[in-house]
Protein backbone atom coordinates (compact mmCIF):
# COMPACT_ATOMS: atom_id res chain seq x y z
CA UNK A 1 0.00 0.00 0.00
CA UNK A 2 2.80 2.39 0.93
CA UNK A 3 4.62 1.54 -2.27
CA UNK A 4 1.55 2.25 -4.37
CA UNK A 5 1.02 5.53 -2.55
CA UNK A 6 4.65 6.58 -3.01
CA UNK A 7 4.52 5.55 -6.67
CA UNK A 8 1.33 7.57 -7.20
CA UNK A 9 2.83 10.63 -5.51
CA UNK A 10 6.03 10.24 -7.56
CA UNK A 11 4.07 10.03 -10.80
CA UNK A 12 1.97 13.01 -9.81
CA UNK A 13 5.12 15.05 -9.24
CA UNK A 14 6.95 13.77 -12.33
CA UNK A 15 4.08 14.31 -14.78
CA UNK A 16 4.23 18.15 -14.81
CA UNK A 17 8.00 18.07 -15.25
CA UNK A 18 7.72 15.68 -18.21
CA UNK A 19 4.90 17.71 -19.71
CA UNK A 20 6.93 20.92 -19.38
CA UNK A 21 9.83 19.30 -21.23
CA UNK A 22 7.53 18.09 -23.99
CA UNK A 23 6.05 21.57 -24.41
CA UNK A 24 9.53 23.08 -24.53
CA UNK A 25 10.60 20.65 -27.26
CA UNK A 26 7.47 21.45 -29.22
CA UNK A 27 8.24 25.15 -28.85
CA UNK A 28 11.78 24.62 -30.18
CA UNK A 29 10.37 22.77 -33.18
CA UNK A 30 7.84 25.55 -33.74
CA UNK A 31 10.57 28.23 -33.58
CA UNK A 32 12.69 26.34 -36.13
CA UNK A 33 9.71 26.11 -38.47
CA UNK A 34 9.03 29.83 -38.04
CA UNK A 35 12.64 30.67 -38.88
CA UNK A 36 12.50 28.48 -41.99
CA UNK A 37 9.23 30.11 -43.13
CA UNK A 38 10.58 33.61 -42.50
CA UNK A 39 13.74 32.87 -44.53
CA UNK A 40 11.59 31.52 -47.36
CA UNK A 41 9.42 34.66 -47.21
CA UNK A 42 12.54 36.82 -47.46
CA UNK A 43 13.68 34.92 -50.56
CA UNK A 44 10.26 35.34 -52.17
CA UNK A 45 10.12 39.04 -51.28
CA UNK A 46 13.57 39.61 -52.81
CA UNK A 47 12.45 37.82 -55.98
CA UNK A 48 9.32 40.01 -56.10
CA UNK A 49 11.43 43.17 -55.65
CA UNK A 50 13.64 42.12 -58.55
CA UNK A 51 10.60 41.50 -60.78
CA UNK A 52 9.03 44.85 -59.78
CA UNK A 53 12.26 46.71 -60.59
CA UNK A 54 12.37 44.98 -63.96
CA UNK A 55 8.76 46.08 -64.57
CA UNK A 56 9.62 49.67 -63.58
CA UNK A 57 12.52 49.70 -66.06
CA UNK A 58 10.28 48.37 -68.85
CA UNK A 59 7.54 50.92 -68.03
CA UNK A 60 10.08 53.75 -68.18
CA UNK A 61 11.22 52.50 -71.57
CA UNK A 62 7.59 52.37 -72.71
CA UNK A 63 7.06 55.95 -71.54
CA UNK A 64 10.11 57.12 -73.49
CA UNK A 65 8.85 55.30 -76.59
CA UNK A 66 5.35 56.78 -76.22
CA UNK A 67 6.78 60.27 -75.79
CA UNK A 68 8.78 59.87 -79.02
CA UNK A 69 5.60 58.69 -80.78
CA UNK A 70 3.69 61.65 -79.38
CA UNK A 71 6.36 64.09 -80.59
CA UNK A 72 6.23 62.57 -84.11
CA UNK A 73 2.43 62.73 -84.07
CA UNK A 74 2.48 66.36 -82.92
CA UNK A 75 4.88 67.25 -85.74
CA UNK A 76 2.62 65.45 -88.22
CA UNK A 77 -0.42 67.27 -86.75
CA UNK A 78 1.24 70.65 -87.25
CA UNK A 79 2.15 69.69 -90.83
CA UNK A 80 -1.41 68.53 -91.54
CA UNK A 81 -2.87 71.72 -90.08
CA UNK A 82 -0.49 73.84 -92.22
CA UNK A 83 -1.46 71.98 -95.39
CA UNK A 84 -5.17 72.04 -94.51
CA UNK A 85 -5.59 68.26 -94.35
CA UNK A 86 -8.37 68.07 -91.70
CA UNK A 87 -8.97 64.31 -91.87
CA UNK A 88 -5.29 63.52 -91.29
CA UNK A 89 -5.18 66.12 -88.47
CA UNK A 90 -8.13 64.40 -86.75
CA UNK A 91 -6.34 61.03 -86.99
CA UNK A 92 -3.17 62.55 -85.54
CA UNK A 93 -5.16 64.03 -82.64
CA UNK A 94 -6.51 60.55 -81.88
CA UNK A 95 -2.98 59.13 -81.98
CA UNK A 96 -1.76 61.85 -79.61
CA UNK A 97 -4.64 61.15 -77.20
CA UNK A 98 -3.84 57.41 -77.31
CA UNK A 99 -0.15 58.11 -76.61
CA UNK A 100 -1.12 60.35 -73.67
CA UNK A 101 -3.33 57.57 -72.24
CA UNK A 102 -0.49 55.06 -72.65
CA UNK A 103 1.93 57.39 -70.84
CA UNK A 104 -0.54 57.92 -67.98
CA UNK A 105 -1.13 54.15 -67.69
CA UNK A 106 2.62 53.44 -67.60
CA UNK A 107 3.09 56.09 -64.89
CA UNK A 108 0.35 54.46 -62.79
CA UNK A 109 2.03 51.09 -63.23
CA UNK A 110 5.36 52.55 -62.09
CA UNK A 111 3.67 53.98 -59.00
CA UNK A 112 2.07 50.61 -58.21
CA UNK A 113 5.38 48.76 -58.71
CA UNK A 114 7.19 51.23 -56.43
CA UNK A 115 4.51 50.67 -53.80
CA UNK A 116 5.00 46.89 -54.13
CA UNK A 117 8.77 47.28 -53.71
CA UNK A 118 8.27 49.30 -50.51
CA UNK A 119 5.79 46.72 -49.17
CA UNK A 120 8.20 43.87 -49.89
CA UNK A 121 11.04 45.75 -48.18
CA UNK A 122 8.87 46.23 -45.09
CA UNK A 123 8.01 42.51 -45.18
CA UNK A 124 11.70 41.63 -45.33
CA UNK A 125 12.41 43.84 -42.29
CA UNK A 126 9.54 42.23 -40.40
CA UNK A 127 10.72 38.71 -41.31
CA UNK A 128 14.26 39.53 -40.19
CA UNK A 129 12.94 40.78 -36.85
CA UNK A 130 10.93 37.56 -36.49
CA UNK A 131 14.01 35.46 -37.27
CA UNK A 132 16.04 37.31 -34.65
CA UNK A 133 13.26 36.92 -32.07
CA UNK A 134 12.79 33.20 -32.80
CA UNK A 135 16.57 32.65 -32.76
CA UNK A 136 16.76 34.33 -29.35
CA UNK A 137 13.91 32.09 -28.15
CA UNK A 138 15.80 29.01 -29.39
CA UNK A 139 18.99 30.06 -27.60
CA UNK A 140 17.02 30.74 -24.42
CA UNK A 141 15.28 27.34 -24.64
CA UNK A 142 18.61 25.52 -25.06
CA UNK A 143 20.00 26.99 -21.84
Amino acid sequence: MKRALILAIGLALAAPIAAGTAFAQGDVHHDKQDIHKDKRDIRHDKRDIKADKRDIKKDRQDIAHDRRDRARDQAALRRDLRTGNGAAAAAERQDIAKDNRDIARDKREITADKRDVQKNRRDIQSDRRDINRDGADLRKDKQ
